[in-house]
């Protein structure tokens, strides 16, 4: 009980929304980098966490893609930007999720190899998962 409560007072005293970037180098020519990134279909081959995909459209035509977790869980994201093959902007949807934000994915070529850069805006809206984040 001490623990939670030593928790849940130091993620109240976190930030809701954070930004946070790294860059990393690929050796592969920017158009496959893009190509991986952009097939949302084979996310389970290099995403751990994603264990299956399934595709709605909305109404307005908007393309959900809907990411399986290895308990079932689902959570949609959509492509909020796409700037073939420089950026990428995907952003999670749900208004009843704990957390959300955005991912961009800035790809610059050279030398034949590919840097990315990937910034999370993002929010963590209950304390408990603010305080659990910033260990992990």
């Amino acid at each position: 009980m001490l623990a939670t409560i030593i928790l849940y007072r130091l993620g109240h005293s976190l930030p809701e929304r954070h930004t946070v970037s790294i860059t990393v180098m690929m050796p592969k020519a920017r158009v496959l980098v893009w190509a991986a990134l952009t097939d949302c279909a084979a996310m389970p081959q290099w995403w751990q966490a994603v264990q299956a995909i399934r595709f709605e459209t909305t109404g307005d035509g908007d393309v959900l893609a809907w990411n399986k977790d290895a308990r079932g869980k689902e959570i949609a994201f959509r492509t909020r930007e796409e700037i073939a093959p420089e950026r990428l902007v995907r952003e999670i949807v749900g208004d009843d999720l704990p957390f959300g934000g955005t991912w961009t994915y800035e790809l610059t070529a050279g030398g034949g190899a590919t840097r990315i850069k990937l910034t999370e805006d993002g929010f963590i809206k209950p304390p408990l998962f603010r305080a659990s984040r910033s260990y992990s």
